[in-house]
């Protein structure tokens, strides 16, 4: 059981490149107000597999793994929040200030 739980918790690179990948989705997603894209964010995101790991782990009392899947989903969440925040403001800067021109110039 340990072994299987041990497979969920993914590897710490893969782990961070998805998260990444995940929070810039979801950041562009917000700033569309594009509720497909949040939802692909979220299909993208490497979340549940800490979560169940830790979950799993702590009921089987293993305590070096368990306090491994709690220190992804708090550094997964410390990450998300810096990488939403710096994504936010370089594609609300340099982007999204071209598309509203645009949207200035011929409104619909």
């Amino acid at each position: 059981m340990i072994a299987r739980a041990e497979n969920l918790a993914p590897e710490t690179s893969t782990y961070l490149s998805f998260l990444v990948l995940s929070t810039i989705i979801a950041t562009g997603g917000l700033l569309l107000d594009s509720a497909a894209t949040i939802i692909g964010a979220m299909v993208v995101a490497p979340l549940m597999g800490p979560a169940i790991t830790a979950s799993v782990v702590t009921v089987l009392d293993d305590r070096k793994l368990a306090s491994r899947g709690i220190k992804m989903q708090i550094g997964g969440l410390l990450l998300a929040i810096a990488v939403g925040t710096l994504s936010a403001c370089f594609l609300k800067n340099q982007y999204f200030c071209y598309l509203s021109s645009i949207s200035e110039k011929y409104p619909r």
